[in-house]
């Protein structure tokens, strides 16, 4: 059964979607951020700053404190 690769159909997500990409993040993830915030309706993408890849071991307070919040602006 052939799939089609995942970055061909980003634009068919219809969930609220949070992108969170550390501001020394790997460039590839840097740009695979930028790619799903563009692709994704609505998508929203923020950058942490000072934190690498791991940002929610870089930083977990904000890590913990932005998911929250944009999980709870859902309500």
């Amino acid at each position: 059964m052939h799939h089609p690769r995942a970055i061909t159909v980003l634009d068919q997500i219809k969930m609220p979607t949070l992108i969170v990409i550390g501001e020394y993040d790997l460039e590839a993830c840097i740009e695979i951020g930028d790619l799903m915030e563009e692709k994704i309706e609505g998508a929203k993408k923020i950058i942490i700053k000072d934190a690498g890849h791991i940002m929610n071991m870089d930083k977990p307070e904000e890590f913990n404190r932005l998911v929250t919040e944009f999980i709870n602006d859902l309500k």
